[in-house]
């Protein structure tokens, strides 16, 4: 994953902020908790020395301190030399309008919030910088769909009451729906490991994914089965299922376990020879690797996987990356690396109810389907505006420099910046953002362009938007990581405060379960403090 700092012709400064990670580790330094004293005061000097960002996730309770051996042994990579120091100042804004062009995610990765609802509920502290845009993917947001064959540009601003130049933006590029009734067959290829690190949690996980998307094949549908470890098992070959929970794929599901070293490159080849083997242009041709990321891919894995994805003669063979591993045991960089490589979601899953919500019904084709290829996100900002934080993946005056992202059907795309109005006493609103999607149909490969320009007062909403539940997840992952900075005594305040927020939302978004899950882990997390 690549992040462009950069000073537009226009003069205008983007500060990076949560963006800027080369490698798209899923924390920037150590991520551990830290019981003693001086965990407490400012967090963990050496966890903030450096720039991990191909880092284990590294997290530790009272209870588990083997996981953290492992992580502590990645070394930390130095920030990259063109960051910027300081966030731009209205010094910095421009006196013409400038375009920038965004990209909140490379794959559509979601794996963050559940990794770290895991470590929270294991009694775990969380230190480093965590992809705040994974947040943004992995809840949920209720856009109305676009229409068949277009994408929605939804673009939503709230200011803040005592500071008037300060605003959120928050824009969503929402796909079309597609009814699970209505899908193309599916050929799916499972990779799973089933090496010594997988026994116990990780493969009881690992077979729950299977058995949640088993439930939802149909006749017509083609289903391989690879597992790996120091040797490659075909358990499956070229299934053809008899529809929902077949016996056939229930019984190879039920006798994967864990044991032995691992062997990706083999097991990802076999995969994707399988996965050849049934190709079909009507159908959806998908790789899905089960990991609990202990293994490395080698220049031919990651070449073949690029290879696949990238067919230009015909639709590619995604790959779909799922994490399932322990709190403390899980490294982050093999998945976060494949699906780049892929173009497949990544998710993380803790258990069997989580896979059951990610892998059935419409949340089953937001991971496997493609609504629209290469997604790239432009917006025009008006004279004295700049941007202060992006909390997406890539961001650019120059669109070479942001890698495009797939979007499926069900799904939308988020984008979450923080504004500065640097001539607010002069606009009075009626200043215009113009926004330009461009994609590629994924069937037809037909160039395709959704444009929308709005006034800063037209996109101006209340507490009861999407924007305002955007903002509270935002401060909820900033918060998590962000409270070790600070000293003891502020600390709880901080978190309590984070909460508040959360509960204010909450009070206009009755019942929004993912509020009040995150209202909650917030109550968990502070109590450490």
């Amino acid at each position: 994953m690549r992040v462009a700092t950069w000073l537009s012709l226009a003069l205008i400064a983007v500060w990076m902020g949560a963006c800027q990670q080369e490698g798209g580790a899923f924390v920037d330094g150590d991520f551990s908790g830290d019981d003693d004293d001086d965990g407490h005061n400012g967090g963990d000097a050496d966890a903030d020395s450096d720039t991990d960002t191909d880092s284990d996730i590294d997290a530790g309770s009272d209870a588990d301190s083997d996981a953290d051996s492992d992580a502590d042994e990645f070394e930390a990579e130095e920030p990259d030399p063109e960051e910027p120091e300081e966030p731009p100042t209205c010094e910095d804004a421009a006196e013409v309008d400038v375009t920038v062009f965004m990209s909140a995610d490379d794959s559509n990765s979601q794996a963050a919030p559940v990794i770290v609802r895991q470590l929270i509920e294991a009694g775990a502290g969380i230190q480093g910088s965590l992809r705040v845009h994974e947040f943004l993917n992995y809840y949920r947001f209720s856009y109305a769909p676009a229409d068949p064959g277009r994408l929605r540009i939804v673009p939503q601003l709230h200011g803040a009451e005592d500071d008037p130049g300060a605003a959120a933006l928050l824009v969503g590029v929402v796909a079309p729906a597609l009814d699970p009734a209505d899908r193309r067959p599916f050929n799916l290829t499972f990779s799973v490991d089933t090496s010594g690190s997988m026994t116990g949690v990780p493969i009881e996980n690992a077979r729950a994914v299977m058995r949640a998307i088993a439930s939802q094949l149909r006749e017509g549908d083609f289903v391989s089965v690879v597992s790996w470890d120091e040797s490659v098992s075909i358990a499956l070959d070229s299934l053809a299922v008899s529809g929902p929970d077949d016996p056939d794929l229930l019984d190879a599901i039920d006798e994967l376990e864990g044991g032995g070293s691992t062997d990706l490159e083999q097991g990802l080849s076999t995969a994707y020879e399988l996965a050849e083997d049934n190709y079909a242009a009507g159908r959806l041709n998908r790789v899905i690797l089960i990991s609990d990321g202990g293994a490395n891919t080698g220049i031919t894995s990651e070449e073949l996987i690029a290879a696949e994805a990238d067919d230009a003669e015909r639709e590619g063979i995604y790959l779909v990356g799922v994490g399932a591993s322990t709190a403390g045991g899980y490294s982050d960089s093999l998945m976060d690396t494949v699906t780049d490589l892929g173009k497949g979601s990544y998710v993380y899953i803790d258990s069997p109810q989580e896979a059951e919500a990610m892998f059935t019904g419409d949340r089953l084709l937001a991971n496997l389907e493609v609504a629209a290829n290469d997604v790239q996100l432009s917006m025009t900002m008006p004279a004295g505006y700049l941007i202060e934080e992006f909390h997406g993946e890539e961001i650019s005056g120059d669109p070479r420099e942001v890698e495009p992202q797939h979007l499926a059907p069900n799904d939308a795309m988020l984008y979450h910046l923080e504004l500065r109005n640097c001539t607010a006493e002069a606009n009075d609103g009626s200043e215009t953002f113009t926004f330009a999607a461009t994609w590629e149909d994924p069937f037809s490969r037909e160039e395709r362009t959704e444009e929308l320009s709005l006034t800063a007062e037209q996109m101006r909403s209340g507490i009861e938007s999407q924007q305002a539940k955007a903002d509270a997840i935002v401060a909820y992952a900033t918060a998590l990581t962000a409270v070790w900075d600070l000293p003891e005594p502020e600390q709880r305040p901080y978190l309590d405060a984070v909460r508040a927020e959360v509960a204010a939302v909450l009070e206009v978004r009755e019942g929004d379960p993912d509020l009040i899950e995150i209202e909650g882990l917030l109550e968990t997390y502070s109590a450490r403090f």
